[in-house]
């Protein structure tokens, strides 16, 4: 442990990866041939005094002001120079003081020049003199670049963000200018009901503001749109504004038989981007992850909404460098609203990380060993009773991470523990039928995420009787996430996420490729319905399309078996590689399993 940096390397920290902190170069910049750079910690932490116990950022400002304060006790600059002006000769009496020494120009030049490098350190930037080499040629971006480049991409490939968004280029990108330079006008319709839709189903889930709250802004922009003084409360306060300016555009996309209202959220969604550098100047860190957290969340469901994954990774930025996941909250009913807020709004991002990270098989932005703040416990949020919601989110997100992160426990360790939390996990007994629908449905891609990780630990072959009991368990668990999905399409009761359609994809192969002989005519039947998810899923998000393609001619190879041409596995193969979504490995190792053991099975049968 001696041997390790006090935290990630430069070049991890700047790629938000994992970093192994051995000196003098980590495994990740050693794996790559680039410079390993520790970076600057600031202040010591020592384990026997709780006062030094700080977070990374606080700790870095105590140690400014402490410099600060010995240094406006030391001999000014002044003195020195009315010193200056005295005779030469020293006067009995007369009180002043000799000039400074060399040692003692040197002490203060080096206190000024810590002083500077930690204020840059607490900013997460370089000093002058620290620019590593390789790094001096590439200028440094602003977060308002940043954003603009996250926003402006296009979501109709969540895996991928090399595309513009079709809200700002084209004869769209026309139409929604034409919108925006009108103005937004929240009266021209009901938007208290699409703005009661996002407390009742988006905010239930990721509780990043209490309901009254985000209630009470509301009533403040709708009056102030009412009244013409629209202007001034955005020059005001932005973030409020641009909170109910996403709220009641998810909320459209969430509302049912409102298809023809989308052009209007996200003409909501591109005023609300639009605003966002102010809020990033003007409010605190608290408001702004919370923006963030509320356009990643809109992005979910629009392709228009800009890269989610790109404003995921923002969002949780800013999150870590305001240190949210240090909080310390001792009592969460009684402790200040600010560090409450904070606390709940890094758990709300811990979970949506968590559920991004694992639809689109990527790696989770923050990791546990990281997180000092405690979880909330479930009787902290007053509104609504959401807490034991919440709760539930968190813990069933943590069994995901302890899945992926430690395969080496085996399956049948986190298969236990998942099974356990899904058999008593309790329910709330207040939510309405709607919300429980939601929450089950977020609840469940959390499970089901879990439950897949769980099965790409066993390998291809499942032939032995514990991994039959853990396939078997799996297998219902699918049926009802898909049966359940297949219920919110028929009703229209809520929109699809983006990522749900690899998710679709990658159980529906779990179905056809793992599921035996006799009960292939089953997996064929939810196969089918599972291609029609991704078709309605493809009508916002185009690349999925070619997952349902994949998943067409998989369907048919398996119901064909023995039968199935060699020429047609392999372009099944081709197809695979050129999809527009990538195909996980785990659906790769399956189809080639499966095509080793397919012909032994028939001659049984």
């Amino acid at each position: 442990m001696a041997n390790l940096m006090a935290q990630a390397c430069e070049r991890c920290w700047k790629r938000k990866q994992r970093c192994d902190r051995r000196r003098p170069v980590c495994q990740q910049c050693r794996l790559v041939s680039a410079p390993c750079y520790e970076r600057r910690h600031g202040v010591t932490v020592d384990l026997s005094d709780p006062a030094s116990q700080f977070s990374y950022i606080e700790g870095l400002k105590q140690r400014i002001r402490n410099l600060e304060h010995s240094t406006a006790q030391s001999p000014t600059p002044q003195r020195y120079e009315q010193a200056s002006t005295a005779p030469k000769a020293p006067v009995p009496g007369s009180g002043l003081e000799p000039g400074p020494t060399a040692h003692q120009t040197a002490s203060r030049a080096s206190i000024q020049a810590e002083m500077g490098s930690l204020s840059l350190a607490a900013m997460a930037e370089f000093s002058g003199e620290q620019h590593p080499a390789h790094l001096q040629a590439r200028p440094f971006l602003s977060f308002q670049t940043l954003f603009r480049a996250a926003a402006g991409s296009g979501a109709g490939n969540l895996s991928r963000s090399d595309s513009p968004s079709p809200a700002l280029t084209g004869p769209l990108g026309d139409f929604y200018l034409g919108l925006l330079r009108c103005g937004v006008q929240m009266d021209a319709f009901d938007t208290r009901r699409h703005f009661e839709r996002y407390l009742d189903v988006a905010l239930l889930c990721f509780p990043l503001t209490g309901r009254a709250h985000l209630d009470d802004e509301f009533a403040v922009v709708s009056q102030s749109q009412t009244a013409g003084t629209a202007g001034q409360l955005l020059y005001s306060s932005p973030a409020k504004v641009l909170r109910v300016y996403v709220a009641v555009a998810t909320g459209i996309l969430l509302t049912p038989d409102c298809r023809h209202m989308e052009s209007f959220a996200t003409t909501l969604a591109l005023a609300a981007h639009q605003h966002l550098p102010r809020v990033a100047v003007s409010a605190g860190e608290l408001e702004t992850v919370q923006c963030l957290m509320m356009m990643t969340i809109f992005s979910l469901f629009s392709s228009s909404g800009g890269s989610t994954w790109h404003l995921l990774g923002l969002a949780l930025s800013r999150c870590l460098s305001a240190g949210m996941h240090h909080v310390r909250v001792s009592d969460p009913l009684s402790d200040d609203d600010e560090k409450r807020g904070c606390s709940r709004c890094f758990w709300c991002l811990y979970a949506l990380d968590t559920l991004i990270s694992t639809s689109l098989d990527r790696p989770f932005l923050i990791q546990d060993e990281d997180i000092t703040t405690p979880q909330p416990p479930s009787n902290s949020s007053p509104d609504h009773d959401l807490g034991p919601f919440h709760d539930n989110i968190i813990q069933c997100a943590r069994l995901l991470r302890d899945a992926r992160r430690h395969p080496s426990k085996g399956a049948l360790f986190h298969f236990f523990n998942m099974r356990h939390f899904i058999e008593t996990a309790p329910r709330h007994p207040q939510a309405p039928d709607t919300q429980s629908a939601l929450l089950d449905g977020v609840w469940g891609r959390l499970c089901c995420g879990a439950l897949l990780e769980v099965l790409s630990s066993l390998g291809p072959s499942q032939r032995s009787p514990e991994n039959a009991m853990v396939t078997s368990f799996a297998r219902t668990r699918f049926i009802q996430f898909i049966d359940a999905l297949d219920e919110q399409h028929s009703t229209q009761s809520f929109s699809f996420m983006g990522c749900d359609g690899l998710m679709v994809f990658k159980m529906a192969a779990e179905l056809l490729l793992c599921d035996p002989a006799p009960g292939r005519g089953r997996a064929q039947a939810l196969a089918q319905k599972c291609i029609r998810l991704l078709v309605v899923i493809a009508e916002r998000f185009p690349a999925v399309r070619s997952l349902r393609e994949v998943l067409e001619q998989l369907a048919v190879l398996v119901a064909q078996g023995e039968r199935a041409a060699e020429v047609e596995w392999v372009r099944l193969e081709r197809d695979l590689e050129r999809s527009a979504v990538p195909i996980p490995v785990r659906v790769h190792d399956l189809i080639r399993s499966f095509r080793v053991h397919t012909p032994a099975t028939h001659r049984s049968v």
